[in-house]
């Protein structure tokens, strides 16, 4: 499976969903036996999407399996290794939307239209020529010559107009802030890029660091807006979200289902507008299991999953990446330009 790809599919009625090629989606192919030929269905039952299931094999919801469920923004359900997320596209812009859907499927331009993204199968949008995303993304201080990350760019230059939460995987020193950047980038959004070190804050002040504070909610408390009103209309990035405490998850889960907060000590309930990018080096499928981090919560962040491939993996960067450093640094320190010898190109 591709980790990072993606297909859009756009329906106001019935969806259905297998492995045969009468389905509306289409998984896998006739080998896979895991997944039924007619495997379930997305039925439109007056204002409400239901998720029904009519295989042998199942379909999932946090790891339990459903026969029928009702579907809710950002839901996410999985059939074999494919991931499917429920997107309510009142959630997107309706221009952007179209724009990006006009290759991908043909969509209808009815306001009760729904989004299906369905991640792990090959589906990248290649609207975008390399030279100008190479050139976009230079600009930026990103330099990418191998494939796999220009594949990954474009599934960001794609899906950066779509404001739904995506979780960027990947080891320490990949670069996922540098992602989280060009999404925000991207996506051309009129609100700030905020980034939030979830290592680097006390799980005591949490709360109060992302959502607000009014004066004598605690001790030594002030009056101020928290990070989640400083991304109003931008991105809130949320770096080694695997650290944040148990306490503090079930909080943020609240703000992702209903996009609105209270300041703490406050009674006042504010909507916000703005997308969640979190990253993490860890493994959150072991933590799950391990029970340190909430299932419903990666649900949440994970409507679109991006990993990141290691340096070493990618390694039509590195002598372009070498270069780029070695200008930057002769330029800071004032000296005369360098380059790197051929013979050092070659090792």
């Amino acid at each position: 499976s591709n980790t990072h790809g993606y297909k859009l599919y756009h329906f106001g009625t019935n969806v259905s969903i297998g492995r045969h090629a009468c389905n509306d989606i289409i998984l896998n192919s006739d080998e896979n036996k895991t997944i039924s030929r007619r495997h379930a269905a997305i039925w439109h039952d007056e204002q409400e999407y239901l998720l029904v299931d009519s295989s042998l094999n199942g379909t999932r919801i946090d790891n339990e399996l459903i026969k029928k469920h009702r579907l809710c923004h950002g839901d996410q359900f999985q059939i074999a290794d494919f991931f499917i997320t429920f997107i309510d596209d009142t959630a997107v812009e309706p221009a952007e939307e179209r724009r990006l859907a006009q290759d991908v499927q043909p969509s209808s331009t009815d306001r009760d239209e729904k989004t299906v993204q369905v991640m792990n199968c090959a589906a990248i949008n290649e609207d975008v020529p390399d030279l100008k995303l190479k050139e976009r993304l230079n600009s930026a201080g990103i330099i990418v010559e191998d494939e796999q990350m220009l594949a990954l760019y474009r599934d960001i230059h794609a899906v950066s107009h779509i404001k739904v939460p995506i979780l960027i995987l990947g080891e320490p020193g990949t670069g996922k802030e540098k992602v989280a950047q060009a999404i925000h980038d991207f996506s051309e959004a009129s609100g700030e890029f905020v980034a939030v070190n979830c290592s680097a804050i006390p799980e005591s002040l949490f709360e109060s660091e992302l959502f607000g504070s009014v004066k004598g909610a605690f001790s030594d408390a002030q009056t101020k807006s928290g990070k989640l009103e400083a991304a109003e209309n931008g991105t809130l990035f949320l770096d080694e979200i695997g650290d944040m405490g148990l306490a503090s998850q079930p909080k943020l889960l609240r703000f992702l289902e209903s996009r609105s907060i209270s300041r703490l000590g406050e009674t006042r309930v504010r909507n916000l507008n703005l997308r969640i990018v979190a990253a993490t080096n860890q493994d959150l499928d072991e933590m799950i299991t391990k029970k340190t981090f909430r299932p419903d919560l990666f649900q949440r962040l994970a409507c679109v999953k991006l990993n990141i491939p290691p340096l070493r993996k990618r390694k039509k960067d590195i002598l372009p990446l070498a270069n780029f450093f070695l200008a930057n640094y002769a330029l800071q320190y004032s000296l005369k330009p360098m380059e790197i010898s051929s013979q050092a190109s070659q090792i």
